[in-house]
């Protein structure tokens, strides 16, 4: 749990840093890119992949906790289907989605969600905190930065699938 706030505590020092003096902000969670996304996320828990064609810019960078080695969309496929794979009644709880507009960072989705599932192995309910910034070209995401406890997610995900 340690780790897991250190990640978090860590994350928020990636935000865009705004001074109101310097730059100008306008925030939401009811505006269009927010409700994409959330639409996304429903998705995704579903199981649905399609939406990430709409959503996704072609070339589009995920970059997930460690930011070691970013994902391309064929890498991204491959991992939401392990996901799927190794848990069901996936969830994400108490989700919150927020998109900011700013002046010189340009536009950014935030999600803050407890990440939740139930082991197809062990039967374990599993959850993870989970903070995901997406950021904006256009009308679609050109990078996705994903902020959780990586190496536990993985190492449940693989063991998982090496038993089902």
């Amino acid at each position: 749990m340690i780790r897991t706030a250190a990640v978090l505590l860590i994350a928020t020092l990636f935000v865009p840093q705004v001074q109101a003096q310097d730059v100008s902000v306008s925030t939401s969670m009811d505006d269009e890119k927010s409700k994409r996304i959330g639409t996304f996320l429903d998705a995704y828990v579903a199981g649905k992949f399609e939406a990430s064609e709409d959503i996704f810019q072609e070339g589009v960078r995920f970059l997930w906790a460690d930011f070691s080695d970013p994902y391309g969309i064929e890498e991204w496929n491959e991992a939401v289907a392990g996901h799927h794979a190794a848990f069901e009644n996936i969830e994400m709880l108490n989700r919150v989605v927020t998109t900011s507009d700013y002046e010189e960072y340009g536009i950014w989705t935030y999600v803050w969600t407890i990440w939740s599932g139930k082991n197809r192995a062990t039967g374990e309910d599993f959850t993870l905190p989970l903070h995901i910034m997406y950021q904006w070209e256009g009308d679609q995401v050109a990078r996705e930065f994903a902020y959780f406890d990586l190496e536990r997610f993985r190492t449940t995900v693989e063991t998982t699938l090496a038993k089902i």
